[in-house]
């Protein structure tokens, strides 16, 4: 959480089967070297690893779908809403109020995340 908050909040989507969580503090996806991050620019930053660990071939390991919450979190989308209403709990909390915007910033599995997002909580 930034020293001098914006008023803006970025969630970071994750890639391939995730289970290790992005670094919040690099640029959003594509983003222009030039630019400072998110982070830098006083947005909060937060991400998941989906709901489960990296089995031992990382972000390709998909032997979590065994596991019912696991594949929930992951497949529908369940551990994002998670972290969301975490992260809004951590910031209102830290300073007092909501943000005034919050934004997703993700490609491959990130961009469906993104889309999960919209779709099933706007």
């Amino acid at each position: 959480m930034p020293a001098e908050w914006n008023h803006k909040a970025m969630m970071f989507g994750g890639g391939g089967y995730n289970g290790t969580v992005p670094d919040i503090a690099m640029n959003v996806p594509l983003g222009r070297a030039d630019r400072p991050t998110p982070l830098a620019r006083g947005y909060v930053t937060f991400a998941s690893d989906s709901g489960h660990q990296a089995g031992p071939t990382g972000s390709l390991d998909g032997s979590f779908g065994v596991n019912d919450e696991a594949l929930r979190n992951f497949a529908a989308g369940d551990a994002l809403k998670k972290t969301h209403d975490a992260a809004m709990f951590l910031i209102r909390h830290g300073y007092g109020a909501r943000p005034g915007r919050t934004y997703f910033a993700g490609g491959s599995t990130g961009g469906r995340e993104a889309l999960v997002v919209a779709q099933r909580w706007p």
